[in-house]
C-alpha cells in the first residue's frame, strides 16, 4: 500500500528519500511540497524512478492468479 494514500500501489516509484509510493499519490504530494511525506526531510529532487522490483512482483502475482483461475475451470 502507498504510505500516502493507504491504497494499493498500481505504479510504484521510488522518490529521492528512498521510499516507494504510488506515482499518482507522490505526484500530487510533490505539487505542494518538497518535503518527504515519510521522513519529513527536504527532498534533494523530485525525480521519480519506477520500482522495478515491485512492478515485476505485481506482474508475477497476476500471472499466478490467472493461472490458478484457469486451472480451476
Amino acid at each position: 500500500c502507498c504510505p500516502i494514500s493507504g491504497e494499493p500501489m498500481h505504479h510504484p516509484v521510488v522518490a529521492a528519500d528512498g521510499h516507494t509510493y504510488d506515482r499518482s499519490s507522490i505526484r500530487k504530494w510533490l505539487k505542494r511540497s518538497n518535503i518527504s511525506p515519510l521522513t519529513g526531510t527536504e527532498l534533494k529532487n523530485k525525480d521519480l524512478i519506477p520500482n522495478y522490483l515491485l512492478i515485476s512482483t505485481f506482474q508475477k502475482g497476476r500471472r499466478v492468479e490467472e493461472e490458478s483461475q484457469v486451472s480451476q475451470v
